[in-house]
């Protein structure tokens, strides 16, 4: 995104977000208690501190609309302004993508018999190959366990943003700024309800709120509004005059951590769309084992 954020007015501290969202999501998938060491341990105890760390998905998301999102307001009344954005989203994402799911069908084809020997394949779900292309993958359900739930179903993430890329330009190519506020707030305040809706009246509903764009669009508004906010001035207005109230606030917000690492931290419950807003995410095994 560097030349992007050039363009947009880059703000350094993002790469900063950026690395602090890495670290959350590797500690949650590499030293997560429920990955490495016996109940009570010392390393249980230390894995247990990334719990939480399913949060850098969506703070990865936060920062994704912030980012399109100024872009995008930048650049809104310009004549070229479709084309220049889907032409950088093309060469940026598609090849390489592309070339991922490519190889896996090579892969899988010409070393099959070898690999199956230590994995299975999950040919059964090779149908579902041409979605990956489309950018459908986060409707999937892949086989768990399987090369191609290990190959491709870390790219459900990828099918979310292709389809923000896909909304949120020509909304906010064609709405006035009051009214595109009134619609991502309002995005804000559905997406919860929705997820609770998807977890109790859907097969399966745990790993659909965790996987499909509608439901995660809240962390992706968010992240526009913010955008909004920080170009017409209000956030750093408030910021400067607001300062002792912010680190209290942070502060408050800071000491809620253990109760949601020991209490909230599984995000395929219901706990998870009634009471996570944007900015907490969720991730780990029990929904991954049905979701791309």
């Amino acid at each position: 995104m560097a030349e992007e954020e050039k363009g947009a007015s880059r703000i350094p501290q993002l790469d900063g977000l950026r690395g602090l969202a890495i670290l959350l999501v590797l500690g949650l998938h590499f030293l997560n208690d429920s990955n490495h060491g016996p109940f009570g341990s010392l390393l249980y105890r230390f894995g247990s501190a990334f719990r939480l760390g399913w949060a850098g998905v969506d703070l990865f998301f936060i920062l994704s609309g912030f980012l399109i999102g100024g872009i995008l307001l930048e650049a809104r009344g310009a004549s070229n302004y479709f084309s220049v954005f889907y032409l950088r989203r093309l060469h940026r994402i598609v090849p390489i993508h592309y070339l991922w799911v490519t190889l896996f069908v090579l892969v899988a084809a010409v070393t099959g018999g070898a690999v199956s020997r230590v994995m299975p394949i999950g040919s059964s779900a090779f149908h579902t190959i041409p979605l990956f292309y489309l950018f459908l993958q986060n409707y999937l359900q892949l086989p768990f366990g399987s090369l191609i739930w290990t190959w491709l179903a870390p790219s459900w993430s990828l099918g979310v943003e292709e389809q923000f890329y896909l909304v949120a330009p020509p909304l906010i190519r064609v709405l006035s700024g009051k009214t595109l506020k009134k619609v991502l707030l309002a995005t804000v305040m559905a997406a919860p309800i929705l997820r609770v809706s998807v977890y109790r009246f859907l097969p399966n509903g745990g790993a659909s709120m965790y996987v499909w764009m509608p439901c995660r669009a809240d962390s992706l508004a968010f992240g526009v509004l913010a955008a909004m906010y920080w170009r017409d001035g209000t956030v750093r207005q408030w910021y400067a005059m607001n300062r002792r109230l912010f680190s209290i606030a942070l502060a408050v917000l800071a000491a809620a951590i253990p109760f949601f690492i020991k209490w909230m931290f599984v995000p395929y419950t219901l706990n998870r769309p009634v009471w996570l807003l944007s900015g907490t995410a969720r991730s780990g095994r029990p929904a991954l084992e049905s979701a791309p």
